[in-house]
């Protein structure tokens, strides 16, 4: 039996070896564009911490079904994603609002931005992150912080607008060699920023990089 999509909305498209698929955070899934009974389940994905890992075979177009070693097969694409919610805001939205209906109401109000390239986040001090105040599910832990040139800042990656990942940076992280997609933002010089890390470092033993 064909497979009915149980509600249509417009949903992120992310293209994987020349295939495009919808990004479902709703439903915690990969949705092959033109091929809706071709879904690949985020809970199948690898969890490594603060990211998914996806073994991507273009040769079925889904999942690679084999064995997980530390090397992938030849012909295996290896992706990572830092949070199918961030990518999905709204669907992981709808997806809250079936399980608590008044989540918004726990909401913090009249938050104060910083700019973290060219995006505003506020501190979220009971978990310990920037959260971008126009997009909830976007996160970036304190201890991603790193310190440069006697400033304080995170490497983002400007398609996403998280941290980039370690592949993306060079080994010595030089500013000069970064791709044109990964930027040095440096946090605002703020006593009461400073702060905030410090007792979140105190609370959690978790040491920010090269603090």
């Amino acid at each position: 039996m064909k497979k009915v999509c149980t509600y249509a909305r417009p949903r992120p498209v992310i293209e994987l070896e020349g295939t495009a698929f919808y990004i479902d955070a709703d439903n915690r899934k990969l949705i092959q564009v033109g091929d809706p009974e071709n879904e690949m389940d985020c809970l199948e994905m690898r969890s490594c911490g603060d990211h998914l890992e996806l073994w991507y075979d273009p040769l079925i177009k889904n999942i690679y079904r084999g064995d997980h070693g530390e090397t992938p097969p030849e012909h295996i694409q290896v992706y990572w994603f830092d949070s199918i919610d961030a990518l999905d805001p709204a669907g992981a939205s709808r997806r809250l609002d079936e399980l608590n209906p008044d989540w918004r109401s726990e909401l913090p109000n009249n938050v104060k931005g910083i700019d973290i390239a060219g995006r505003q986040f506020f501190v979220d001090k009971e978990d310990g992150c920037f959260r971008e105040i126009n997009n909830l599910w976007n996160s970036i832990g304190f201890y991603h912080i790193m310190r440069k040139n006697k400033r304080f800042g995170l490497y983002i990656n400007l398609d996403n607008h998280n941290v980039a990942f370690s592949y993306d940076l060079p080994l010595k992280h030089s500013l000069d060699e970064l791709p044109g997609h990964i930027v040095f933002a440096k946090l605002p010089k703020s006593a009461k920023l400073k702060k905030v890390i410090k007792r979140y470092i105190r609370q959690t033993k978790k040491e920010p990089k090269y603090i």
